[in-house]
């Protein structure tokens, strides 16, 4: 028999004793041992819970049961949960999390910490729903070169970007629904402004680098600004806008990104719908692999955390994560100096003809789309073709912020207002 401890209880902690007890059987066959939970820590009472018994609000009753050799926290964030996760690793028990916020803020100090006691800091769960990808991005480098990681990381964004590309819907009216089915939170911010993101792809990119990239560092814009028309406008450029997390090396550092952006429609990701999450890794023997996945929220990371138990309790000491060095200055390269593609639309006050015109002698290689829509009537859309994004940026600020057609065409005066501005392709 092998005893665990879970940290908190919610939906993660319940889906974890659901999931041991629905598969005791295969587990104690896979593992050799049966394995329970011993303990839930949490400082509320849940008379009506099936595992109201091993409750306890003292993490001193879990590190005296000499039997719980593993801790599964599920708190969240990164307060209570870094304490409660250090006491842990330094009694000497493995730690298994979905806490994407605590690992990208804490990442190198605790599995330094688990290192220093002869444990495992496990984490598979805190990024792309659980989708199995630790174990290729850890033994990849042994024999290949990752050079690049894309993502689409947060289910709920995903969700809320379908229903308004499907039926037209508001952000607002989206949103709302994402919450009521249970996919956003009550205070949708990590979801929608691409914080939940930017954590999960520095996970993966310090994963996949072997070194540590702070997420405060990745470049990160939500999806809150868009609607019903930017949605019209990716399906006639033969694309869908997406919530995408990006890292590359560089150079100078690792470029990394969270932004919305219109995914061609033949790209991997371009299927990648609805609360599906998806990791795309490319390699120089590799290529590109694909791994995605859709299950209910629940089960999905209940399971991703009870396969990184399941993992401890028949190989404890078969697999050890890299430690993450922190580097001496930023390692974070500038995503201003990445070549991209943009796609810029503009209202035109009527002046559709003299905005193109402006916008071909700024961007030369500019290519040029019109829908009929009335809404859309007194507007130009165009892809600025390939470029440093710093310049291109430059240029719209030229188109838009002041710039005359005279300054460009003798005899001509007019201005654009930008409205949107995307990446396109990935």
């Amino acid at each position: 028999m092998t005893d665990i401890a879970v940290l908190g209880c919610g939906v993660e902690s319940s889906g974890v004793a659901e999931v041991l007890e629905r598969h005791a059987q295969g587990i104690e066959a896979r593992c050799g041992a049966a394995v329970r939970v011993r303990h839930i820590l949490d400082v509320q009472e849940f008379p009506d819970s099936p595992h109201r018994d091993r409750k306890t609000d003292r993490m001193a009753d879990i590190l005296s049961t000499p039997s719980i050799g593993i801790v599964v926290e599920t708190i969240g964030g990164a307060t209570v949960a870094l304490e409660l996760t250090r006491q842990a690793l330094r009694s000497g028990r493995h730690v298994v999390t979905a806490n994407s916020e605590l690992v990208a803020a804490h990442g190198p100090e605790l599995l330094e910490l688990a290192a220093e006691n002869h444990v495992q800091y496990r984490f598979e769960a805190s990024t792309g729903a659980g989708i199995p990808v630790f174990h290729p991005l850890e033994h990849c480098p042994a024999a290949n070169s990752i050079s690049r990681v894309t993502g689409i990381l947060n289910g709920a964004s995903n969700y809320i970007l379908k229903q308004m590309h499907r039926h037209g819907t508001d952000f607002a009216v989206a949103l709302a629904d994402a919450q009521q089915q249970g996919y956003a939170a009550a205070d949708p911010a990590a979801d929608i402004e691409g914080l939940d993101a930017a954590r999960k792809i520095a996970i993966l990119s310090s994963m996949a680098y072997e070194t540590f990239l702070d997420y405060r560092d990745v470049h990160t814009e939500g999806i809150a600004g868009l609607c019903a028309v930017d949605m019209a406008w990716a399906e006639k450029l033969g694309g869908f806008i997406r919530l995408v997390a990006e890292s590359k090396r560089t150079g100078n550092g690792i470029l990394s990104r969270v932004s919305p952006v219109i995914v061609r429609r033949d790209s991997p990701l371009a299927c990648v719908d609805d609360m599906f999450q998806a990791i795309l890794v490319e390699g120089d023997l590799l290529g590109e692999a694909l791994f995605c996945a859709r299950v209910p929220e629940k089960r999905r990371t209940a399971s991703a955390l009870v396969a990184d138990v399941i993992d401890l309790v028949g190989n404890p000491d078969a697999h050890v994560h890299p430690r993450w060095q922190r580097t001496a200055g930023r390692n974070a390269a500038d995503p201003l100096e990445d070549e991209v593609e943009l796609f810029v639309r503009a209202r035109t006050g009527g002046d559709n003809e003299g905005a193109r015109r402006m916008a071909s002698r700024l961007f030369g290689q500019a290519t040029f789309f019109q829908m009929e829509e009335s809404e859309t009537k007194d507007e130009i859309a165009f892809l600025t073709g390939r470029q440093v994004e710093r310049e291109l940026r430059r240029k719209i600020g030229r188109f838009a912020g002041g710039l005359r057609l005279s300054d460009v065409e003798p005899g001509a005066a007019m201005q654009a207002d930008v409205v949107r501005v995307l990446r396109f392709g990935v």
